[in-house]
């Protein structure tokens, strides 16, 4: 692993910052249901709620490094960004129909790319009281914190390296609610070999989060992804050494900031885990899907 940019320190902590301070904009709404609700059209609902906390992301973070493009699901992409070294990668709200519909799995979600690559990251779970923040090369940070109090802060603490070593077999994988809805893992349920534990999840954000904290084994997705789903995500999984993520369509490790804005299908979790993985799918020929329909 490259040893960390010394300005990535100090962004680290705006960036902390940042999304704290947008989680106590948007948990208060959550928990009194006090938002409104439009709609996308088949990119899904849209609430005041991601409009504040895109508000707050955007003034701080350009605040924090003014010379990053920007890149947000609730901003028009005017392609500036691919002038820049560094481009801050936001979400506001990864998870808005768990969001509308009262459910706690929802996240809010930032990362730093810097020449295509995830080297920050940070991904923040308001209703759980739970901040993940990572740095490429200097490993990751766990807050725990009280929802309710402006400081409340419990604990803090380190995470190290993935483990080097686990079979694929039993491992438990976190996945798409949706995906394990229309039955696009039933081929993997269905082999008895592999005894895969599949815990369906909302917000692809937050899983890559809890991947990074350690509670499950890796993540697989067969759907398209966009780059503020997943760059904050990367960006946590990436900053503990052995931690890999990497696109099903090609299979190789995800970049950021190019022309297009996505990537097909997801693989996160421990290196060998992830390689593994590829290999298992593409010998049962399961290949990624290019649209939600």
């Amino acid at each position: 692993m490259q040893p960390p940019q010394p300005d990535l320190a100090p962004l680290q902590e705006k960036l902390k910052e940042a999304l704290l301070r947008a989680a106590r904009v948007v948990y208060p709404l959550f928990r009194d249901r006090d938002f409104d609700v439009s709609s996308k059209g088949k990119a899904g609902p849209l609430t005041s709620a991601d409009l504040a906390a895109n508000e707050v992301l955007r003034g701080a973070l350009s605040e924090a490094d003014p010379e990053a493009g920007w890149l947000s699901e609730e901003n028009t992409d005017d392609r500036s960004r691919l002038e820049r070294r560094d481009v801050w990668i936001v979400d506001p709200i990864d998870g808005t129909r768990e969001f509308v519909e009262g459910m706690p799995e929802f996240s809010v979600s930032a990362g730093l790319s810097r020449g295509g690559r995830a080297v920050l990251g940070g991904v923040i779970l308001p209703a759980e009281g739970r901040l993940l923040l990572g740095v490429q090369g200097a490993g990751l940070r766990e807050l725990r914190y009280n929802q309710e109090q402006d400081d409340g802060l419990i604990q803090e603490s380190a995470i190290g390296a993935f483990p080097e070593t686990g079979s694929l077999k039993g491992a438990r994988i976190y996945v798409s609610r949706s995906e394990f809805r229309k039955g696009l893992f039933a081929p993997l349920q269905e082999d008895p070999d592999m005894g895969f534990q599949f815990v369906a999840q909302g917000s692809i954000a937050r899983k890559l989060a809890l991947l990074a904290a350690g509670d499950c084994d890796m993540i697989v997705s067969l759907n398209p992804k966009n780059d503020w789903d997943i760059c904050g995500g990367v960006g946590l999984v990436l900053s503990r050494p052995g931690g890999q993520a990497i696109e099903i369509e090609g299979g190789e490790p995800n970049r950021f900031d190019r022309e297009s804005l996505r990537s097909y299908g997801m693989i996160a979790g421990p290196e060998h885990l992830v390689n593994e993985m590829l290999r298992y799918l593409r010998s049962r020929d399961i290949r990624p899907r290019h649209s939600y329909d």
